[in-house]
């Protein structure tokens, strides 16, 4: 469905659609139009587990950190999702904060994490995301470049994640 100018209306449509779904596997909602008020339909199924949801990609939409803030609280009951593409969005270091906090201590279920392009992502939200880096057991795939990350804060997270043998970390 991507790329199909998509906007919050029909997210609540397919949101709805979504509920008690238990066939689709991956959903694809990348260059659409859809708003934080969108994710917020999506969010809201998905945290009832009511589906088998494993792939949801939402990049180059209109997301920023309050829908960040709705997918985190998703992430904290959903148990099908394990990978997440919020590439060249509008989500900022505080959006990556809640997610990565999320992630570091209640998520057990996600394995990719997809943030690439999101210009507003910066070092100031690398402490959270080592932090995830450390705790989260999951987590095997972070996609971070093209953000505006320092190569200290860069060089930060490939030593986070040396020891994990089989991360993969792109920068």
């Amino acid at each position: 469905l991507g790329y199909n100018n998509i906007t919050c209306q029909g997210i609540e449509i397919l949101a709805d659609a979504l509920n008690n779904n238990t066939t689709l596997e991956m959903l694809n909602l990348f260059n659409n139009n859809i708003s934080d008020k969108g994710v917020y339909y999506l969010t809201k199924i998905l945290s009832l587990n009511n589906s088998n949801l494993k792939i949801l990609f939402l990049g180059e939409n209109q997301i920023t950190d309050t829908g960040a803030q709705y997918l985190s609280e998703m992430l904290k009951k959903n148990q099908t999702l394990i990978q997440l593409g919020l590439s060249t969005n509008k989500i900022s270091d505080q959006g990556v904060i809640v997610l990565a906090n999320t992630l570091a201590h209640y998520n057990t279920t996600l394995e990719e994490l997809h943030l690439w392009g999101n210009k507003l992502i910066s070092d100031t939200c690398i402490d959270s995301l080592a932090d995830m880096l450390v705790y989260n057991r999951t987590l095997n795939e972070l996609v971070l470049f093209d953000c505006n990350i320092s190569n200290t804060s860069k060089k930060r997270l490939q030593e986070v994640v040396q020891p994990k043998k089989y991360f993969r970390l792109f920068l």
